[in-house]
């Protein structure tokens, strides 16, 4: 499968895994990478406030998409996340 996130203004980034865990890690990489150079608390807003919700949301609604063979997309504060199968 493939993943792909924008951070909007900050950054974009892909990765293509074997599990949708595995994509997730890569993705929660990517958004500390992000992180780094943001203000403290513009980055932990960006880290707890909406990216928590939206891992859950991938975990979820994505994995019940990609196993039916289909996209799913999802935004949350700046961060929209694409899971392809």
């Amino acid at each position: 499968m493939k993943l792909t996130w924008v951070v909007a203004g900050h950054g974009a980034g892909e990765t293509s895994a074997d599990t949708l865990e595995e994509a997730v890690g890569h993705l929660q990489g990517g958004l500390r990478e992000v992180g780094v150079g943001l203000d403290q608390e513009v980055a932990a807003r960006l880290l707890y406030s909406h990216w928590g919700p939206l891992r859950m949301a991938l975990l979820t609604d994505g994995a019940t998409a990609v196993n039916a063979g289909e996209s799913w997309s999802s935004t949350s504060g700046g961060i929209t996340v694409n899971v392809y199968p």
